[in-house]
């Protein structure tokens, strides 16, 4: 059974790391910094193969980020030329209840599944009745 909409979380899980706390609040000019540094980053490509197969058995993939709305345009651009296959890109923004607000994305959307690095956050949407899953957990073969 093919999954119809998934939800991935960018920095740390589509690109190899991020370089910061998204649940500390940030001027959003502090990415036009921080972009530099992570544009030159590849994403993950055991994460672009799953979001690919995604996208060939006609699912949509939600990039769902902490990244401030102001670089969203950025954001795409680099998505695009990294050839990191998506359907709708959603920056929420960084500080305290982040994760509220990719809640509310993923539930508005209809993701049925949240790929994020951060175990806390995955936690959180567990919680929330949310399917979740780490970056680690999806790329570790199952026995």
């Amino acid at each position: 059974m093919a999954i119809e909409s998934v939800a991935v979380d960018l920095d740390g899980t589509v690109t190899p790391f991020a370089l910061y706390n998204p649940k500390i609040k940030f001027p959003w000019y502090f990415f036009l910094f921080y972009l530099p540094i992570i544009s030159i980053a590849q994403p993950n490509k055991a994460v672009i193969r799953y979001l690919r197969n995604i996208i060939e058995q006609e699912g949509k993939v939600l990039i769902v980020t902490g990244r401030p709305i102001q670089t969203a345009k950025l954001t795409k651009i680099l998505l695009i030329f990294y050839r990191v296959p998506f359907t709708e890109l959603f920056c929420v923004g960084n500080g305290r209840e982040t994760n509220e607000r990719k809640l509310d994305v993923i539930r508005k959307n209809g993701a049925k599944l949240i790929i994020d690095n951060d175990t806390e956050a995955v936690k959180f949407f567990r919680k929330n009745a949310i399917n979740a899953v780490s970056i680690a957990e999806l790329l570790t073969p199952s026995k």
